[in-house]
């Protein structure tokens, strides 16, 4: 998968009426931003989910033997360790 900047691509482009070759010859050509694909821990193996109170979904990181640098993670955290569940 190549991530490119959308905006970047549409500013070069400019506007008007363009043909499918044309545009997609421009995206082969954009260069790849400097992005890292990253785990949340919502979708990580190592995460046990746990609700709060205030509704809220919370978890533990049971990588490091639950003792994650945060005792308790929100399921939109990430972290460089992780791996996506199966």
């Amino acid at each position: 998968m190549k991530l490119v900047d959308a905006e970047d691509l549409k500013k070069n482009l400019g506007s008007g009426w363009v043909n499918y070759k044309f545009v997609m010859r421009h995206i082969d050509e954009t260069p790849p931003v400097d992005a890292v694909k990253v785990v949340r821990c919502e979708t990580c193996k190592y995460w046990e989910p746990e609700y709060g109170e205030d509704g809220g979904v919370y978890g533990k990181c049971t990588l490091w033997g639950g003792t994650c640098e945060s005792e308790v993670t929100e399921h939109t955290w990430f972290c460089a360790d992780g791996k996506e569940k199966e």
